[in-house]
């Protein structure tokens, strides 16, 4: 089979790229090793009740032109929501996102007085080396470093604060100073509370009206297909082959991780590439859906857990995401679980991990939970790692990368990023946009647009 483009991977990035080089008219086929498109931004059903793999909102960060595409594409059922959430700190609950006076009114006066502190000696503190740690010790001062992120640094990525590269914090950490916290907390009051976008039918539904929407303007998909190999001898095309197909295409847009694609090409990438690819880890995590026997277990949509008294990291209840009409007789709490692949919590069942989760968020103080049931879905790349080795192996990767003529590489797993759902739909839409009219891609404004991708921020 010939087509002008061949995309691998069916998750956002991916939908995004076809929808826009469909649109424009150019030949599009899409390869997902999936029955289905989203990837991890993706929708099921649990006991009749649509769930997503984790918490997941549309952030109003999102820029016009792509918010304008997914409105129109998903028109009313696009909701706008306010923010509800809570964060568990000193064993008492605190409104999230931040709230001044829920802050002042929540924490003991002894805490609250240290953080005022930290904000006035803040600003004049610089780090004293690239880490984590020192990033955040600087900006927001230790007290908040060691309250909230020192814990969840170890939690999410499975090591300390001071061995993770300063460049984790700058992409996760959205507000760097107490300034800027300030200035979120001043535009939270005048907007009436943070918002966000979601759709009616679930955060999948997103992926699934991108991925109709490209096939009604001609791009064509293959679900649940596994690629053998990549050809990208021939200057003119690569060929691409699977079990029942071989696709000859003059162009091939990557946002499969990084690592399963080297395995796929001929010639498969220099030595010393491998071995950057092999030094460039993930940390996995275990999604435990309780079913639970009550209308509604809280009121808020999600309840973060930076302290190591629980292995729980975030805990989401979809029905408060949405105004839609879910079932009234029981609901289900989405717990999200940190672990390596391979591990104790890797490897539990279902049972060992409904029970482990019913005592932890017991000890939390949250409401007594009737289990109806357990599923779980295990999830082996989510948290890339970036160690204090890590940017010099994934500059060389982005090098090799921007070299290959007919092969271009993005999306969240593609670019090894931490990156929102906003910033992966840029990056298609940047690719498409790189594509002109007569076939050739404008390597110059995809170079420009791989360096704004760096500066890419996750919004809480």
């Amino acid at each position: 089979m010939k087509t002008e483009i061949l995309i691998i991977g069916s998750g956002p990035a991916g939908l995004m790229s076809a929808y826009e080089a469909a649109s424009k008219g150019h030949d599009v086929a899409v390869i997902e090793r999936l029955d289905r498109p989203g990837g991890m931004a993706a929708s099921f059903d649990i006991n009749g009740m649509r769930v997503d793999y984790g918490s997941h909102r549309l952030h109003p960060a999102t820029s016009k032109p792509l918010l304008k595409i997914l409105k129109d594409v998903l028109g009313e059922d696009l909701q706008i929501r306010n923010r509800n959430g809570r964060i568990r700190v000193e064993e008492k609950w605190v409104t999230f996102p931040l709230s001044f006076t829920n802050l002042i009114k929540s924490l003991p006066p002894k805490t609250v007085l240290s953080l005022f502190k930290d904000s006035l000696t803040s600003p004049f503190k610089q780090p004293k080396e690239e880490t984590f740690a020192e990033h955040i010790k600087a900006g927001l001062g230790p007290k908040v470093f060691d309250l909230i992120y020192g814990p969840y640094a170890k939690k999410l990525w499975g090591k300390p604060a001071e061995e993770l590269h300063s460049d984790l914090a700058k992409k996760r950490v959205s507000a760097s100073s107490h300034l800027e916290i300030l200035k979120k907390l001043v535009l939270s009051t005048m907007r009436n509370g943070q918002k966000f976008f979601y759709p009616r039918n679930g955060y999948g539904q997103i992926c699934e009206r991108l991925a109709e929407e490209a096939q009604n303007k001609g791009a064509k998909f293959f679900f649940d297909t596994e690629i053998d190999s990549i050809d990208l001898s021939s200057p003119n095309h690569a060929i691409t082959e699977t079990k029942d197909e071989i696709f000859e295409s003059k162009r091939i847009w990557s946002t499969a991780p990084f690592g399963s694609l080297a395995k796929m090409l001929s010639p498969s990438p220099p030595p010393e590439i491998i071995e950057s690819l092999n030094q460039l880890n993930y940390r996995a995590m275990v999604l435990v859906y309780l079913i639970c026997d009550h209308k509604r277990l809280t009121e808020f949509d999600a309840h973060y857990f930076p302290e190591t008294d629980t292995p729980i990291s975030r805990i989401s209840e979809p029905k408060n995401y949405r105004d839609t009409s879910d079932p009234d007789d029981f609901t289900i709490i989405c717990c999200e679980v940190p672990c390596w692949e391979g591990d104790e919590i890797w490897l539990a069942s279902n049972e060992e991990l409904g029970d482990l989760m019913i005592e932890s968020l017991a000890r939390q103080g949250l409401p007594k939970i009737n289990l109806l049931g357990t599923e779980t879905r295990r999830l082996p790349k989510v948290y890339p790692i970036y160690d204090l080795g890590y940017k010099e192996k994934f500059e060389d990767l982005v090098d090799w990368s921007t070299k290959q003529s007919r092969l271009t590489i993005f999306g969240r797993q593609g670019l090894f990023a931490p990156d929102n759902l906003h910033h992966a739909l840029s990056m298609g839409y940047a690719a498409a946009n790189a594509l002109q009219p007569d076939g050739s891609f404008d390597q110059d404004f995809w170079q420009s647009s791989l360096e704004q991708f760096q500066t890419h921020v996750v919004e809480d």
